[in-house]
């Protein structure tokens, strides 16, 4: 079942921001990554994957004043290994779906682990390790 209709209202004024004050702005870029959360946690990995390269170029501008990586640039990240591992959520062929998966969990515990332990942004500011943890939980 796809859960988008459940966040059309949140799509619709995201586009309409970046519409109003444009693409280009930290908030912007927090907004993009909201929406390819949206896509993929209401099983639309398809929708998802287009948006990567504005992740990725929204990654750098998410790094908080403090340099601490923020939740949202953590999910960016690992955006890419997310994309990949819901898109073989429901694919039907076991064996094919389990290797890709645990491959794109492997990718997330990697790129999570290359983040040092201090420029994390603790959980109460917003870590999104919270946020992706729950698809490989010993990155940490």
């Amino acid at each position: 079942m796809n859960g988008r209709g459940k966040f059309s209202h949140t799509l619709e004024s995201i586009r309409n921001y970046k519409s109003q004050y444009g693409a280009d702005t930290k908030q912007a870029a927090h907004l993009t990554v909201l929406e390819g959360m949206i896509y993929l946690q209401s099983g639309s990995p398809g929708m998802a994957a287009p948006l990567e390269p504005e992740v990725e170029a929204a990654r750098e501008v998410l790094v908080s004043t403090s340099g601490l990586a923020s939740r949202d640039a953590i999910i960016a990240v690992s955006y890419p290994h997310l994309v990949e591992g819901w898109s073989e959520i429901g694919k039907g062929v076991y064996e094919v779906w389990v290797e890709r998966f645990t491959g794109a969990a492997d990718a997330i515990a990697d790129e999570l682990t290359a983040i040092p332990p201090d420029a994390r942004a603790a959980i109460d500011v917003g870590s999104g390790a919270a946020y992706v943890r729950r698809f490989r939980g010993d990155f940490l």
